[in-house]
Formats: C-alpha cells, sequence, structure tokens
C-alpha cells in the first residue's frame, strides 16, 4: 500500500513539474541570436543571498567564463567590459544546499542498485537570472529561481567541491535555457 501511495504521489509530482515547467522552456533568445558569429557575454554581478560560508563568488564567476568557453554549436565570448558585450548577465545566488547522504531522486530498482553501489553525494543550487541587452539596458529574459540538483558518487563530489559541481551544472542548464533552441 505504502509503495503504491508512493507511486501515486510521483505521478502527480512528475505531472505537475511537467505542467509548471512548460512555460520556462519557450521563449529562449535563441532567434535573436541564431545567425550570430559569437555572442559577447558580460557577467555583470553576482551576489549571495545565501549567507552560507561554501558558496563562493570567485568560483561561480571562473566557472560562468569556463562554461561559455566550452559551449558547442553556438560561440560565446566572455567579456570584461559591457560596452563589448552584446548581453550583460546578474545573477543572484538564492540557496545551495550540499548533502553527502542523497536519497535517490525516483524510485526505481535501477536508481536503488545504483545507489547502493556508488552512493552519491548531491548538491541544490537556486540561481535568479537576468539576461539584459548590453546596447539598450532592456531586460531580454528573466530566469527565477532556475534549479539545478546535481548527483554525483561521494568519491568525486563532497562538501569542499560541491558547489563547483553545482555551479557548473547550473550555469551549463542556464546557458542552454536562454540560448539554445528549445524543443517544444
Amino acid at each position: 500500500m505504502r509503495i503504491m501511495f508512493r507511486a501515486v504521489l510521483q505521478i502527480i509530482l512528475m505531472f505537475s513539474l511537467f505542467i509548471f515547467a512548460a512555460p520556462a522552456r519557450n521563449g529562449s533568445l535563441y532567434e535573436r541570436f541564431k545567425d550570430s558569429g559569437e555572442i559577447k557575454v558580460f557577467l555583470k554581478s553576482v551576489k549571495d543571498e545565501t549567507g552560507d560560508p561554501d558558496v563562493n563568488i570567485g568560483t561561480f564567476k571562473n566557472n560562468f567564463r569556463d562554461v561559455l568557453k566550452k559551449r558547442i554549436n553556438m560561440k560565446f565570448i566572455s567579456t570584461d567590459s559591457e560596452n563589448e558585450a552584446d548581453v550583460t548577465v546578474e545573477s543572484v545566488i538564492k540557496r545551495y544546499d550540499f548533502t553527502r547522504n542523497a536519497q535517490p531522486s525516483y524510485f526505481s530498482v535501477y536508481a536503488f542498485v545504483a545507489d547502493k553501489t556508488a552512493p552519491k553525494s548531491a548538491a541544490k543550487l537556486l540561481v535568479d537570472y537576468n539576461v539584459i541587452d548590453s546596447k539598450s539596458g532592456v531586460s531580454l529574459k528573466i530566469f527565477m529561481n532556475f534549479t539545478t540538483d546535481t548527483r554525483r558518487p561521494r568519491e568525486y563530489m563532497n562538501k569542499d567541491n560541491s558547489f563547483s559541481y553545482a555551479s557548473v551544472d547550473n550555469i551549463n542548464r542556464f546557458i542552454y535555457r536562454a540560448f539554445y533552441k528549445q524543443k517544444e
């Protein structure tokens, strides 16, 4: 009975996430920048509202630059000046959580076996992003509470490096959602 209740609850949760997350997939900046040979991006500010000592703004900024360099299909260039940039990004880190003994994010035999053979750590990061047209100062796209849940085997991800893993994952997904063509 308990397993049936969990299964029904998970189906309801997945369905509601699909409904509420669907609008976030629409309206990327792909059409605006698809013909650009390169997109120059200036990371204007990163604010930390978490109060968590493990949140490192310098790591976030470095990871932002690295993620831009490694993107494929579109060329991104990190600039040091807002005047040189096509878009300016402002970000606010709202929440960061690290869990050494992460439970499976969904229940299945595969998840159970995978977690028993390679126990996972998890890092959850919630960031607000504002993408602004650098020339006009007009906000093009706002991503509120952009959340990622990064999971890695405990042997690779620990309290010391989890923020770096989480920020790379969050920034990668943000860049994809903001600038790449989304499936409707």
